[in-house]
């Protein structure tokens, strides 16, 4: 009967060397084509390699802080860009993407990452809503039950998509939405962050930021977002600013005198959104955050009740 065979220490340098060896391996077949089963399951590979590595040895309390800081890492990544590639995620994490690969996973197995199949870039997934829903407690719900019935009435009337943001830093963030019954129509979910400077509410939270801090964000961007055409004309429109082929238009909600607080938008595919249909949808939009905004004067001050309105 043969012994199990056990490596010596003569084989030590060849351990160490196959180690690099499938690093590469798995860097080489994640860069073409992630996950793709067409070409091999990536996901026999790579618990080999962590084999090799000696990554089923029990984590360490620093190994485990490590992995902890990384996913954070990841995480921080959509501060920047909400949709991002592997590649992307690897480079900007200052990880191999074998590792990068590896914690993405969890982090998508675990709703925090969402992907989309078509484009294959990564987003926050709906966990991080959930968590944010949390965090922010009842800040919101005035604003959201001012907004709720004209927003319901906005988008049943156009059967289009209608979204409460409000400003998150340099990010508008989605706290209310009524979408519509189309099948074709822009989602965009509860607690979702995007870029200020991208989209029509975006603008209008834009426009009204202090003006060295907007300054400072449209410089760094080298962007020019028509201010003052969005102050003069109380709305902002945006065509294929996010995904190609959608249009938005958003209008400004105001609590007291000129301080904004959030701005409503409509949203949908541009076939829906031609010469004839906007400017109704545009005069629409901007009476709901009129309506948003007389709410919230009419709460603040007290008189409240049951709302039918």
């Amino acid at each position: 009967m043969t012994a199990p065979f056990t490596p010596i220490s003569s084989f030590e340098g060849k351990i160490q060397k196959s180690h690099v060896f499938f690093e590469n391996i798995i860097d080489i077949a994640i860069k073409c084509d992630y996950n793709d089963s067409k070409n091999g399951n990536i996901n026999e590979i790579i618990p080999l390699c962590g084999n090799l590595r000696g990554e089923t040895r029990m984590p360490t309390r620093q190994s485990t802080n490590r992995s902890a800081e990384r996913m954070l890492d990841i995480l921080d990544c959509f501060m920047a860009d909400d949709r991002l590639m592997l590649m992307e995620i690897a480079k900007e994490a200052e990880l191999p993407v074998s590792t990068a690969y590896r914690l993405v996973q969890t982090l998508e197995e675990r709703k925090f990452l969402k992907r989309d199949d078509s484009s294959k870039r990564f987003s926050l997934g709906e966990k991080v809503g959930d968590l944010l829903q949390v965090y922010t407690g009842g800040r919101f719900d005035l604003l959201r039950c001012a907004a709720m019935r004209p927003m319901e009435a906005l988008s049943g009337k156009h059967n289009e998509t209608a979204r409460l943001f409000v400003r998150d830093g340099g990010y508008k963030l989605c706290i209310e939405a009524v979408e519509s019954t189309r099948d074709l129509r822009h989602i965009v979910r509860i607690g979702e962050r995007h870029d200020l400077v991208r989209g029509a509410a975006g603008k209008v939270l834009l426009a009204h930021m202090p003006a060295p801090q907007r300054q400072a964000i449209l410089e760094e961007r080298n962007l020019d977002a028509k201010i003052e055409e969005i102050l003069s004309g109380g709305y902002a429109v945006s065509y294929g600013e996010r995904e190609e082929g959608l249009v938005g238009i958003a209008a400004p909600i105001f609590a007291g005198q000129s301080q904004l607080v959030a701005a409503v938008s409509m949203s949908g595919p541009i076939s829906r959104f031609m010469e004839e249909a906007l400017p109704d949808k545009i005069r629409d939009t901007v009476a709901c955050a009129e309506r948003i905004t007389g709410k919230l004067a009419k709460y603040r001050g007290g008189g409240a009740g049951e709302d039918t309105s």
